[in-house]
């Protein structure tokens, strides 16, 4: 599964080796906990077997979302991304997936 996540100025590619609808539950879960709840904590995707494990980090009204080398523990790379818009571009992005299944 891969998501491309696109701020208006960077672009990150998250690739997960993973069934698709667990990584979307997983990310929605706690999306839904960030925003409603206005929790700041860091959730964590995990590639399960890709490159990269994504962590979520809420700073403020912005989410780090950075790309983790499984094999050195290193970021490799990061951007930033408005919280509330973050929300938004990823129901957006659920119900696109939603209706091509319904065809």
């Amino acid at each position: 599964m891969y998501m491309i996540v696109h701020n208006g100025i960077e672009q990150m590619t998250i690739n997960i080796a993973t069934l698709y609808g667990t990584a979307l539950l997983s990310i929605a879960a706690s999306v839904i906990d960030m925003i409603a709840n206005k929790e700041n904590k860091t959730f964590r995707i995990s590639g399960f077997g890709s490159a990269y494990d994504y962590f979520f980090i809420v700073k403020g009204r912005e989410i780090k979302i950075e790309a983790v080398n499984v094999t050195n523990d290193r970021v490799e790379f990061f951007l930033f991304y408005d919280k509330t818009k973050f929300a938004h571009d990823f129901v957006k992005a659920l119900k696109n997936i939603y209706n091509k299944l319904r065809k």
